[in-house]
């Protein structure tokens, strides 16, 4: 089986330049869930409830990762690493 790894985040980043960048790619892939969510109900006249399960699981995550970089200093370096890994599936 084939795979690749690509970095995605890699740098060191204040807490807002973090929350300004998580946020981002959050909202990006719920906004794509939502899109895939409106295209089934127009298509097919029902909704893709694995697409609204993972909209709340994103959502969950961005509102911990929000909270954690609240609690620290707008000064505090955080290192963030975040990496894409596609795997081919048989």
């Amino acid at each position: 089986m084939k795979q690749m790894t690509e970095p995605l985040i890699k740098g060191t980043f204040t807490p807002d330049e973090a929350r300004e960048i998580l946020n981002t790619l959050f909202r990006s892939k719920i906004h794509m869930h939502g899109v895939s969510t409106f295209s089934s109900l127009i298509r097919e006249g029902t909704e893709a409830p694995e697409h609204n399960e993972r909209m709340e699981e994103l959502k969950s995550s961005i509102s911990r990762i929000n909270e954690y970089l609240s609690q620290l200093k707008l000064t505090q370096e955080l290192k963030i690493e975040c990496y894409v890994e596609i795997n081919e599936v048989s």
